[in-house]
């Protein structure tokens, strides 16, 4: 229970900034971060299994999420999107 405990406390404040769940009373927006779970990623991390941002729910905190492919011939990077916090 102590994870859930941490998880709750130090992402509170970003689901009442978050536009889907802000309108959440404070118990529901507790029970939905207790399905949550954090990751970090350092800085220039290359994620070879970009099929998983299209079935998961991502609430950036700090960074950015960049999305790209490389064509055919590995010579162009193809962006398709860029996320961040704003």
């Amino acid at each position: 229970m102590h994870r859930a405990t941490t998880l709750i406390t130090k992402h509170q404040a970003v689901l009442k900034d978050c536009i889907l769940f802000k309108n959440l009373e404070d118990p529901a927006r507790d029970r939905l971060l207790l399905l949550f779970h954090e990751e970090e990623w350092p800085k220039k991390s290359c994620l070879l299994h970009n099929e998983s941002f299209f079935f998961h729910l991502y609430i950036i905190v700090s960074g950015r999420i960049k999305m790209y492919q490389v064509d055919n011939y590995g010579e162009k990077e193809i962006t398709l999107f860029i996320l961040s916090k704003h």
